[in-house]
C-alpha cells in the first residue's frame, strides 16, 4: 500500500497471466508481436482497471514502417490465429523504448506502474483530484 492509499502489485515470478479465467502466456504474447511487420520490441503486461478487474495491454516499440493501427489490426489477427482471442491485448501501446531489466527480461510490473501513473495524472488534470 502507498502513502496515497493504493494498492500496488509488484509483480510475479510466472508469465502466466489470468485474463478473465482464461490463462494465457505473456511470452508467447510478446513474442507474436514482435514478429509482426513494423514492431521491434514488444511487452505485454496485466493492469487493474476502476473494478480492480486485470485488463491485459501491450506496449510495442515500431520501427515507423507501420502505423499503430496497422499493428493493432494485424496484431489482433495474428494473435487469434496462434494463441486465441482472450490473449488479445485490450490496447496496444506504443512507446520509443521499453523497460527492460539488466538482463534484458521484460520488466512487466514497470509497465503496469507507468499506465498507472499516466491514468492518475489524466485523472488529476481533468480536475478529479485536488
Amino acid at each position: 500500500i502507498t502513502k496515497e492509499g493504493d494498492f500496488v502489485a509488484t509483480g510475479r515470478s510466472s508469465d502466466i497471466f489470468n485474463v478473465g479465467g482464461v490463462k494465457t502466456n505473456a511470452a508467447l504474447i510478446d513474442f507474436v508481436l514482435q514478429t509482426e511487420p513494423g514492431v521491434l520490441d514488444a511487452i505485454s503486461f496485466l493492469v487493474p482497471d476502476e473494478d480492480g478487474v486485470a485488463e491485459l495491454l501491450a506496449f510495442v516499440e515500431l520501427d515507423g514502417s507501420l502505423s499503430l493501427f496497422e499493428v493493432n489490426r494485424d496484431a489482433n489477427l495474428q494473435i487469434t490465429a496462434k494463441i486465441g482471442r482472450e490473449s488479445i491485448p485490450k490496447r496496444i501501446l506504443s512507446m520509443k523504448k521499453l523497460p527492460r531489466n539488466q538482463n534484458g527480461k521484460p520488466n512487466r510490473s514497470a509497465c503496469t506502474q507507468m499506465v498507472l501513473r499516466a491514468r492518475k495524472e489524466k485523472t488529476r488534470m481533468e480536475g478529479g483530484e485536488s
